[in-house]
């Protein structure tokens, strides 16, 4: 008798209780870690709403769960595991914890987001272990995105935050210094800073757009899990967030300076500059969408090929 063969009588002959009990006991784990974590999730939920660059946290856990429930009909047996993957997930969380412990004795306590970025990212790895333990490697495996992407619920620390802002500041000043050579436009520059007629602009850290570029990160690992099935064509699709990001930055930048010098100057201080990130968001969406449709178009012109050979 085949090994086939022989999975597909284990699988008929499972007894549906055992299934349910196995499920019952990882969601009763899963109660257990929320509890624990309980302060926690609370200030993350309050950070979320109140703090703009992270307003994406609410949305992630219903994400994750939506994209896990579309895999329910192909999903294993949950079987319990070994120690071994659990156990080290376990301790990166522990390790993650004692990092927060160690720095909040030492008199050197981190911020609020950093606080809650070393706890929400220990709150993951103790989920991990939960579900690798209770469900099993290969349960988990067929799950692996939607568990991966509650990473997302970790706030950036403030750090990476500064770096990435920073990066993005230069490169949009490049890049806009670009469009007004590219237009022709008169201007005198020094630095990050811009002098045009009658107008006067610095390319700020504030510039960096860290917000939009990130929702756009977020948007670019959904569609290319929900649409791509090639690996380094899901990992081009992200990484074309970056470039993105930055020639949306410096469009937006020269369309405000170029209106504001040359039509009416009052539009550097009009909502448009102030509250205008989620239309010029709404454009950088445009060629998003026409790169993942010509990703999916290459996959599909590339299927029958594979199926010939």
């Amino acid at each position: 008798m085949g090994s086939t063969q022989q999975a597909r009588i284990a699988l008929a002959t499972e007894r549906p209780g055992s299934i349910a009990s196995g499920y019952r006991t990882f969601w009763i784990a899963v109660g257990l870690l929320i509890l624990c974590f309980s302060r926690v999730l609370f200030d993350l939920v309050n950070h979320a709403l109140n703090e703009s660059l992270h307003s994406h946290i609410i949305l992630v856990p219903f994400i994750s769960a939506y994209l896990a429930w579309q895999f329910r009909g192909s999903l294993p047996t949950p079987r319990r595991s070994g120690f071994a993957l659990p156990g080290v997930l376990a301790l990166v969380g522990i390790l993650s914890v004692a990092a927060y412990a160690a720095l909040r004795l030492s008199g050197r306590a981190p911020s609020h987001n950093d606080s809650l970025s070393l706890l929400v990212f220990s709150f993951c790895m103790f989920f991990f272990a939960t579900a690798g333990f209770f469900l099993g490697i290969t349960f988990i495996r067929r799950i692996a995105f939607p568990l991966v992407f509650l990473l997302v619920l970790v706030p950036l620390p403030d750090a990476a935050t500064a770096a990435i802002e920073i990066a993005s500041q230069y490169a949009s000043a490049e890049t806009y210094s670009w469009f007004m050579n590219l237009s022709a436009a008169t201007y005198y520059r020094e630095g990050r800073t811009f002098v045009l007629p009658n107008l006067t602009i610095v390319v700020a850290q504030e510039c960096s757009g860290i917000r939009s570029s990130l929702v756009l990160f977020i948007t670019s690992l959904i569609a290319g899990h929900l649409f791509l099935r090639s690996s380094w064509k899901k990992a081009l699709l992200a990484l074309a967030v970056f470039p993105l990001g930055i020639l949306r930055n410096a469009f937006r930048i020269y369309f405000l300076s170029m209106a504001s010098a040359h039509w009416d100057p009052n539009i550097i201080h009009s909502p448009l500059h102030h509250r205008g990130g989620p239309i010029f968001f709404a454009l950088s969406l445009i060629p998003f969408f026409l790169f993942l449709l010509w990703l999916k178009k290459s996959e599909q012109r590339t299927s029958p090929a594979l199926s010939k050979s």
